[in-house]
């Protein structure tokens, strides 16, 4: 039997089957998307409370990694926690070891690293047959054997992350916006989208996008794709959660009273951008 279902056997076609269904796990969670200009840039993510009852706090769909550096994501959180708290760890140690800011590479090539270990918690039956045959080894060969198949299950996961996360960050004095999917592919963009409604949504961005707009053109298209997105219904600030980053490490989360007079200021002056 081949198992091309588990994570770390090619199909005959060169497919890897679960990370096909890990970027599908991406597409069923809240749109979020980015939209980045050297003016400034705005991260825009859907919020879906399971209840009335949860706390504001428990939804964060952009998480802050430093002063320079936000992500926002979609698929499954307890996935995206587990890659990016690490990240959070090297950003604190590295500004009290230099008192500088990490490279945005450093810390995004370290999430990519960590997203290729899945498969290598995974319990192997032909190497465990091997490893426990009846062959003429030396106690210290097995001991190894042994150490690495436990490595192994230590280091990774049996599966890949159902992650996919979209980096602001400002590095160099630009403003950079990076994708990352399930299989660790890194692109860097000036708008995109992930979730269930990005399709919609990056079609409205491909439509109107330009890197010589100005900060609040940005976020008229942000709000307005997210508007898209979700069936062009009546934003709700309870929501959403925006950030806009300008240059200069100037970043700012806003509050459900300021994205109800953002989204007010757009029904008032019509600026909202409209698919064709």
């Amino acid at each position: 039997m081949f198992h091309y279902h588990r994570a770390n056997v090619l199909t005959a076609e060169g497919r890897i089957l679960q990370l096909e269904y890990a970027t599908e796990a991406t597409k069923l969670g809240p749109t979020s998307l980015g939209v980045c200009t050297q003016s400034g840039m705005v991260l825009v993510a859907e919020k879906r409370p399971a209840s009335s009852l949860m706390l504001g706090g428990a939804l964060d769909r952009i998480l802050k990694l430093d002063d320079h550096l936000y992500c926002a994501y979609s698929g499954m959180s307890a996935d995206v926690r587990s890659l990016i708290g690490p990240s959070q760890v090297t950003c604190a140690t590295h500004w009290v070891n230099y008192k500088e800011f990490i490279s945005i590479a450093s810390v995004i090539e370290n999430v990519a690293q960590q997203m290729m270990t899945f498969g290598m918690g995974e319990e192997d039956d032909d190497y465990d047959d091997f490893s426990n045959s009846d062959c003429n080894c030396s106690s210290s060969s097995d001991s190894n054997a042994e150490s690495d198949l436990e490595n192994r299950r230590l280091l990774g996961t049996c599966r890949p992350y159902g992650a996919a996360l979209l980096f602001a960050g400002y590095d160099d004095d630009l403003l950079e916006l990076y994708h990352m999917a399930p299989t660790g592919e890194l692109k860097i963009h000036g708008t995109k989208a992930i979730g269930s409604g990005s399709e919609a949504a990056e079609k409205l961005l491909g439509l109107y996008y330009s890197c010589e707009m100005d900060a609040n053109k940005v976020m008229d298209l942000a709000l307005s794709s997210m508007k898209v997105s979700l069936g062009n219904l009546i934003l709700k600030p309870v929501n959403l959660e925006v950030m806009l980053m300008k240059p200069g490490l100037q970043s700012h989360k806003f509050t459900e009273k300021e994205l109800e007079e953002e989204i007010k200021r757009l029904n008032e002056s019509g600026k909202w951008f409209k698919d064709i």
